[in-house]
């Protein structure tokens, strides 16, 4: 074959390599899943610097500091409301910043896989977590990834820190227990609404039943727990092709009477939302009653405009067990005594 500067026979056309795609060049250099990220994140910002570029910065001025008292003295005068402090007679830095550090070098010897981090690290990296969110910690670990564990491994701190959350399970004595532990009055609102979820079917291995399906509700309007257990092969293959997948995922929510204090989410559950009045009425006079036993007292029982609850609040206004309805509220509620 010849023409534009090439000179092959047949022989060397059939033997030559296939390139599939520019990926498949020699030349071309490839990244890992976590490089791809890295220059994800740094495309637009060209030249942006690293929080890790500053290590050796630092680790000089810490050789700087002891090896100059005057400066220490000095220093320490200035930042003696920060947790910089003497001790011992020696310079001391910051505990969690050196505990960083020397994370970050530990780690630096070791495959991914064999990655460790103390408790403090995985306490200050679920605060992380909690406050900033995904993103805030995706970007931060992208910058610092041999001091702060990864994403899965905050994750499963997080689920093994707290009690397992089940489905349709109210959780009473933990909504005291976080009334206590924050200093919080025995007193609270009770609200509840629905949002729209996706639609699928998974397993929740604490309740070992499947999610996902309509939980059913009793008479009184409490979810039915463990009504879709996953024991065998078949029974989570009937759930599947029978039950009917959930649309709405349904939050009981309790409010403590003071300013700025957070929420606490007493329920929650799959529902395709066609109950009736009835028995959010039941459900709100069991969560009371309940609440009451155990020493809380709900102030009141509140919603956004769901006919269905409006409807149970004005049947509750008339229930003197919950609130001593005066003539002048007829005006507000459109209601009369």
């Amino acid at each position: 074959m010849r023409g534009h500067g090439l000179n092959l026979n047949a022989n060397q056309l059939n033997n030559a390599p296939i390139l599939a795609n520019i990926d498949d060049c020699p030349d071309k250099k490839k990244y890992s899943r976590s490089q791809r990220i890295k220059r994800g994140l740094g495309r637009h910002i060209e030249g942006q610097s690293r929080i890790t570029c500053y290590f050796p910065v630092f680790n000089q001025i810490e050789l700087t500091l002891k090896s100059n008292q005057e400066m220490i003295d000095a220093l320490t005068a200035r930042c003696g409301e920060l947790s910089i402090s003497k001790s011992a007679g020696k310079f001391n830095l910051s505990f969690l910043l050196r505990t960083l550090m020397l994370t970050a070098i530990q780690n630096s010897e070791r495959k991914n896989h064999r990655q460790r981090y103390d408790e403090d690290v995985k306490l200050f990296s679920l605060y992380l977590f909690i406050v900033g969110g995904r993103g805030l910690y995706e970007f931060l670990r992208v910058n610092l990834p041999n001091p702060l564990p990864s994403i899965r491994t905050v994750e499963r701190e997080l689920k093994t820190a707290s009690s397992p959350f089940i489905e349709g399970v109210f959780r009473f004595e933990e909504l005291k227990d976080f009334l206590i532990a924050n200093d919080l009055p025995l007193k609270v609102s009770i609200s509840e609404d629905g949002t729209r979820i996706q639609e699928r079917f998974s397993f929740d291995p604490f309740s070992n039943c499947v999610v996902g399906p309509v939980i059913p509700l009793a008479d009184n309007g409490v979810p039915v727990i463990n009504s879709f257990p996953a024991t065998s092969a078949a029974m989570i293959a009937n759930h599947f092709k029978n039950g009917k997948v959930a649309s709405t995922g349904y939050a009981i929510i309790a409010q403590p009477l003071k300013d700025g204090a957070p929420f606490f989410c007493l329920n929650l559950f799959g529902t395709d939302n066609k109950f009736n009045s009835e028995q959010v009425y039941k459900r709100w006079a069991f969560i009371f009653e309940k609440l009451r036993k155990i020493g809380i007292e709900v102030i009141c029982f509140s919603s956004d405009g769901d006919l269905k609850l409006v409807s149970a609040m004005h049947s509750l206004m008339f229930n003197k067990k919950f609130y001593v309805f005066k003539a002048e509220w007829s005006e507000w509620f459109f209601a009369s005594a």
